[in-house]
């Protein structure tokens, strides 16, 4: 097993799924987790879960505010799991604007947001680690989810754009 001792991590969408799922190695490889989520009722029931290591945040990735708050009140951070993220089913005929609007400023603005707020820190400090999640449907189309693979091939972009940076 790999060693995340005396790392913390931020991971996004952890009151569930993949994100509840990585809080949850990450605490067993000894690191110090911060679920955030819009569920914070969600993110309190993994945190007490997972034990000592992890606690909870209400956070809205949505929020450049909310962002930046939680980047100048958390302190370090190791390691940002950008894990948050919604989905639709739909052609370009069945997504409305509002649909696209939403993916957009999750999936994408949301990392936007994260990033922009723990970065920062990273970058003073000289380490860090920053892990977006996409899809497959970051790098192949799917049928019926153009509004899903529209917003995972912008974080690709955004991912690879910020490396190089």
């Amino acid at each position: 097993m790999f060693s995340l001792k005396d790392k913390t991590a931020l991971i996004t969408g952890a009151a569930s799924g993949i994100g509840a799922a990585m809080a949850e190695r990450f605490a067993q490889a000894g690191a110090k987790v911060v679920i955030a989520d819009r569920d914070l009722r969600g993110a309190e029931e993994v945190a007490a879960k997972i034990g000592p290591l992890a606690s909870a945040l209400a956070l809205d990735v949505t929020s450049e505010t909310a962002c930046q708050e939680a980047g100048a009140s958390i302190g370090t951070v190791d390691i940002l799991v950008n894990n948050a993220g919604v989905g639709a089913v739909g052609t370009i005929l069945q997504t409305s604007g509002e649909d696209m609007d939403r993916m957009y400023a999750v999936n994408v603005r949301g990392i936007f947001n994260v990033t922009k707020a723990f970065l920062p820190a990273m970058i003073a400090r000289k380490s860090g680690n920053i892990i977006s999640m996409a899809s497959i449907g970051g790098v192949v189309g799917i049928r019926d989810r153009l509004a899903y693979c529209t917003t995972k091939f912008a974080v690709v972009g955004l991912t690879k754009s910020l490396a190089l940076d």
